[in-house]
């Protein structure tokens, strides 16, 4: 496994800045296309990786709870970022956060500091996650979500594109 290389990729995918996605099915950076993008990159590379889900507090300072309120309270705040094992041992690698983001309060993942880049309230199990992500190829009941949460994931994209 090159090292250098992996680490090379990760702060690359990293760097790219996050967005929100406003259009359904069209491919942003965020959580879930950077993690998506660098899986398999790793995974070329001889690394054992994987993605969690987690439901997070998303309150940071930069994120209101004004704009946490956007959102329907039955619909769970998630976030997706990988686990890589190194060793023995699964770590937290969470390709989400460019460094600048750090300025407004944001925890940014490095190669080395085992951290995601969000307060994780509730880390799914595999057995959790593999039944989230079923339930989201339900077409009605993903549009449910998309149209509910539009306007919130709206008003954060706005914030994030000012960064």
């Amino acid at each position: 496994m090159d090292e250098v290389a992996a680490r090379k990729l990760f702060e690359e995918i990293r760097e790219r800045p996050y967005r929100l996605s406003l259009k359904e099915g069209v491919p942003v950076n965020n959580c879930y296309y950077k993690s998506m993008k660098l899986l398999p990159k790793l995974r070329a590379l001889g690394y054992n990786v994987r993605t969690r889900i987690s439901e997070i507090t998303w309150c940071t300072g930069f994120i209101t709870q004004e704009d946490a309120d956007r959102f329907p309270k039955d619909i769970p705040k998630t976030h997706m970022f990988l686990e890589i094992k190194i060793g023995d041992e699964w770590r937290y690698l969470d390709p989400s956060f460019q460094k600048n983001l750090a300025q407004y309060g944001f925890r940014i993942s490095t190669w080395d500091n085992n951290t995601a880049c969000f307060d994780l309230v509730k880390l799914y199990s595999i057995e959790e996650q593999k039944t989230y992500l079923k339930a989201l190829e339900n077409k009605k009941y993903a549009q449910d979500i998309w149209d509910r949460c539009i306007d919130g994931w709206t008003a954060i994209d706005q914030k994030f594109a000012q960064t």
